[in-house]
């Protein structure tokens, strides 16, 4: 008799994450915004588009405010 395979458990919600590696994404995360503001045309539009649109999703832009709420994190 065949036995149904058990599904992979879902993956938590929340992880642990050394506060130095948030603080790290969280300057990339404003070096990208300062970049797009200082964007010079004669500059590749192609990375710009992608870093802008990765930096102005939605999920990553919920990500940043979150960790910014953080204690000690302005």
């Amino acid at each position: 008799m065949a036995t149904k395979p058990k599904a992979a458990a879902s993956p938590p919600e929340t992880v642990a994450v050394p506060r130095g590696a948030l603080k790290a994404l969280l300057d990339f995360y404003s070096a990208a915004e300062a970049a797009d503001a200082a964007y010079q045309s004669c500059q590749s539009t192609l990375y710009r588009t992608f870093v802008r649109g990765a930096q102005r999703a939605a999920n990553t832009q919920r990500a940043a405010e979150e960790a910014r709420r953080l204690p000690g994190e302005e």
